[in-house]
This record gives structure tokens, C-alpha cells and sequence, in this order.
């Protein structure tokens, strides 16, 4: 669905979704959300493929939920706690599982 800029904001409010203004970017943020991350952009590589990467400076975090979870060098954290990686048998049996029922659901 393709939503003018100028009537995202009443859209979303029709969704019940609260925004607030951040305070160090220009933008407008979701309360309630998970994890809000205000950054500045520091680079920009664009030779990548399909899609550029954008380094940023972390200038603020808002978390508005303690169970939270972030994925970051391969690991699920969970509010600074590593989250133990399942053994590598358990992630071959649900992959399985995943092939299995991929298939027969067409």
C-alpha cells in the first residue's frame, strides 16, 4: 500500500500507533515500540549489490520492553544477556522440519 508522506501520520493514527519526535534526529519515532535507535549517518558504501550499508552513530535508544530481543554477530541478545545458540543438531532437526513442511504446504 503506497501512503502519501502527507497522510502517513493520520494513517497511522487511525491505526492507534502513538508517534513522538525524537530528540536528536529529525524524525518521528512509535511508542511502544520494541527498541527505538536514534542515529547519525557517519558513512555510507554503496557498492554492495542491491543495497547501500549505512554506518551510524547510535545518539540515543529508547527500549520500551524489557524482553526485548537485538540480533547482532550472529547471537540473539537480550538486553546486554547473551542468548545461548541452540547445538548444532537441534538447528540441522528444525531446518529439517522447515524443508519438510515448506515443501508440502504447494
Amino acid at each position: 500500500m503506497d501512503i502519501p508522506y502527507s497522510n502517513l501520520r493520520t494513517k497511522l493514527q487511525e491505526l492507534s500507533i502513538e508517534l513522538y519526535k525524537a530528540k536528536y534526529v529529525d524524525v518521528l519515532m512509535v511508542r511502544g515500540a520494541s527498541l527505538n535507535i536514534e542515529c547519525r549517518v557517519v558513512r555510507v558504501i554503496e557498492d554492495l549489490g542491491d543495497h547501500p550499508m549505512f554506518i551510524g552513530e547510535v545518539l540515543d535508544a529508547v527500549s520500551f520492553e524489557e524482553d526485548s530481543l537485538a540480533y547482532q554477530g550472529g547471537k540473539y541478545w537480550k538486553l546486554g544477556e547473551n542468548i545461548v545458540k541452540p547445538p548444532s543438531k537441534t538447528l540441522e532437526k528444525i531446518k529439517s522440519l522447515i524443508q519438510k513442511h515448506a515443501k508440502s504446504a504447494f
